[in-house]
């Protein structure tokens, strides 16, 4: 009991805190099975006695118990009240909870109400977001003399922090959901139903474990995918239809929810559009969420990052990067000899109209079109490989990489943008974020900061310079 007050107040805190928005990060508390009764009984609100649940969420959190009927928490009591047919299943999923079977044409209210009177309890917290107003008449009438009072969220408030168990039900459960989804990009074929496509996916997880389906599975093809929660029908998908999916799997009662766009076969001028414009927005959106990064490197790109403590420090910072004031230098090794010693580059990139994932030099007039600037130098030559140092005006997604492979010189080791052999040793573009320099966001002083080459860096300029006798 010390332990559950203990893990109680701290979710008492956090609640407070979360009302105050100070908490930034939760830590998960491990809380065994056979913890939550007595970690519930320790969160009942001022006054009340015992806790009535009626949800079966709470139910299983509390007790494990996956089945029909109430239970009933207090200090001295773990008790579920069901019928004949979860008796035995109570008794096995719930072996720290007594179970109750309630007589043929008996309530589970008049039940619960015995076993409250055995104990003396007054005052009874209930779930007031769950009950109906019949569920509440009824319990009013079945327990005359007891007071009932909101449980105030107190299982919710448990509920916030994961323990490890619940952790692994959800990455189970969301990786199973996505496996699905890729699952589905290589099976659905034209000619088939919406209807034979949810079936599949449902079927499809199921099979693999889970216990059944988030929520009606939903997908939506062609003209049906304006309806938000479309009931899969008979139409039949098309060539160049948008196919929307919304499901997810389900692994010891916790939920996974994703839902997918793919275009079946090639996609008309209007669906490109429209897709390029909820990827702006997209985005735009999650720029604007990350309050810290000021700029993002490439994966597999070392070196230099900035990262702002507090929004003004943000703001300050973007606003610099917006006027183009930061100082940016990175260096790479591109394939072939540069035939100037320094030069620049001017374009627009957007997303590749052949492939999605990837930036392109792109007309100013195409659609998610922006400026771009590098500068590049010489530093040495290797014959087959040149080391340059890059400057950026802008800073547009894969930029230099884009760049330097317009100019036939693709960033060594890149596996994107330079040829299909490329050194697959570098583990990725050869590409470092070197200098990094700015006005401090306060005091308006100058900084600039040298990261050195890192030792994949170093070791292939070393093996370059070695081939080349120098």
């Amino acid at each position: 009991q010390e332990n559950a007050r203990d893990f109680c107040a701290d979710h008492l805190r956090l609640r407070s805190q979360l009302r105050t928005g100070l908490v930034q990060a939760l830590a998960s508390a491990d809380l065994p099975l056979k913890m939550k009764g007595a970690a519930l009984a320790a969160c009942l609100p001022s006054g009340a006695q015992a806790a009535l649940l009626s949800s079966a969420p709470n139910i299983r959190y509390v007790s494990g118990y996956t089945g029909e009927g109430l239970a009933l928490v207090a200090q001295d009591l773990r008790a579920i009240v069901t019928d004949f047919r979860y008796t035995e299943q109570a008794q096995r999923q719930a072996p720290d909870f007594e179970v109750f079977e309630i007589a043929s044409g008996e309530r589970h209210e008049a039940v619960a109400y015995r076993l409250l009177q055995k104990r003396g309890v007054r005052t009874l917290a209930v779930e007031e977001d769950v009950l109906t107003v019949a569920d509440y008449r009824e319990l009013q009438k079945a327990m005359p003399d007891v007071s009932l009072v909101s449980l105030e969220g107190a299982p919710q408030r448990l509920r916030w922090i994961k323990d490890a168990d619940e952790l692994d039900m959800l990455e189970r459960a969301n990786r199973l959901t996505s496996d699905c989804f890729e699952h589905m990009c290589s099976f659905i074929r034209e000619g088939m139903t919406e209807r034979e496509i949810a079936l599949e996916i449902d079927f499809w997880m199921m099979r693999r474990g889970s216990e059944g389906v988030s929520f009606e599975t939903i997908v939506a093809s062609g003209e049906n995918g304006s309806l938000c929660h479309a009931i899969p029908s008979d139409r039949r998908v098309r060539s160049g239809d948008l196919i929307t999916m919304d499901f997810g799997a389900v692994v010891g009662g916790y939920h996974a929810d994703l839902t997918r766009t793919v275009a079946l076969g090639a996609v008309s001028v209007e669906c490109a559009r429209m897709y390029e414009t909820v990827l702006r927005a997209q985005l735009a959106a999650l720029e604007a969420i990350r309050p810290g990064i000021v700029h993002r490197i490439d994966k597999d790109t070392s070196g230099l990052l900035v990262v702002a403590k507090n929004d003004a420090a943000h703001q300050a910072l973007s606003e610099q990067m917006r006027v183009h004031s930061i100082h940016r230098v990175y260096h790479a090794v591109v394939y072939g000899n540069l035939k100037e010693d320094e030069g620049t580059v001017e374009t627009y990139l957007g997303r590749d109209p052949r492939d999605r994932k990837k930036i392109a030099v792109v007309p100013q007039t195409a659609a998610g079109a922006r400026y771009a600037c590098t500068g590049w130098q010489v530093l040495e030559r290797f014959g087959n490989f040149t080391y340059i140092a890059c400057r950026l005006k802008t800073g547009r997604t894969h930029q230099i990489r884009v760049h330097m492979a317009s100019l036939g010189h693709p960033l060594a080791g890149d596996a994107v943008y330079g040829p299909r052999s490329c050194i697959q040793k570098l583990g990725g573009q050869c590409l470092h974020a070197k200098e990094l320099g700015f006005h401090h966001p306060s005091s308006g002083a100058w900084m600039q900061f040298d990261a050195p080459l890192p030792p994949y860096f170093t070791a292939f300029l070393d093996r370059l310079r070695k081939e080349r006798g120098i």
